[in-house]
């Protein structure tokens, strides 16, 4: 058997056209039996899974009934259903129906897209803080490693503020319509590190300024003994007091 596929520019998978009482899988192509459906017109579509708004596929897919069949009808037809922003995947299925005319069957996978995403057991950092260092927005697509990338995230930013422990659990809660989800995070925050003790000296002085006083440097940092170990609290403080000369280099 010959093989063919058509290839869309946008599509994730391949996309092909084959008589139903031909295909072993979505790519192959008989073509004897394609001349039986290829130059008929086509009298229904049919969507599996059927559009959540239960339109009318004819003029989802800019077509008219009676339309002839062709490889750029179907092109056509998959381009259109990729540009409603709900499809993954998708293949053609054409049958020649009994009382003249072809069936289409178009098949396709949903887009899985995230429409929200909501945080519970986040104590010291708010959700609008957490949103936009996991880089939210709404009806971005969930690829399989958008979660793991998440978390690594997410650990990366508790640790810096002082919870290395911090561990999350992330679900998929399906959303009103097909491929639309929430992703609910429950965040275990877990106990934090803390400073055992501070100890402040002054390297690399300004020749013109001078060091910056330890005592108004403590004071900026706002950090002291037993407080959590609060990387990015100390460096902003830090870079403020000394106008951006000066960093932590470590601490205890």
């Amino acid at each position: 058997m010959r093989r063919m596929r058509f290839r869309l520019a946008a599509a994730i998978a391949a996309i092909a056209l084959a008589p139903a009482e031909s295909r072993g899988d979505a790519g192959e192509w008989d073509p004897v039996l394609a001349a039986s459906v290829l130059g008929l017109p086509v009298m229904e579509i049919e969507l599996d899974p059927p559009m959540p708004d239960g339109g009318d596929p004819f003029m989802l897919l800019g077509l008219e009934k009676g339309t002839i069949l062709t490889h750029e009808i179907v092109e056509s037809a998959l381009q259109k259903l990729w540009l409603t922003g709900k499809v993954a995947s998708a293949s053609v299925l054409a049958e020649a129906m009994t009382g003249g005319g072809v069936l289409i069957t178009l098949k396709y996978t949903h887009r899985l897209r995230i429409q929200s995403v909501t945080f519970k057991g986040n104590k010291k950092l708010k959700k609008k803080k957490l949103l936009d260092i996991v880089g939210f927005r709404p009806d971005m697509e969930l690829l399989p490693d958008t979660v793991q990338d998440m978390e690594g995230i997410l650990e990366e930013e508790y640790d810096l503020r002082g919870y290395p422990d911090a561990s999350f659990v992330v679900e998929q809660v399906p959303g009103e319509d097909p491929g639309e989800i929430t992703l609910s995070v429950t965040v275990i925050e877990g106990a934090p590190r803390r400073i055992d003790h501070v100890v402040l000296a002054y390297e690399g002085a300004d020749p013109l300024s001078g060091p910056v006083p330890l005592d108004d440097l403590r004071s900026a940092l706002g950090v002291g003994d037993g407080d959590v170990h609060n990387k990015v609290k100390i460096e902003a403080g830090c870079s403020a007091r000394t106008g951006g000369r000066g960093e932590p280099t470590g601490a205890l």
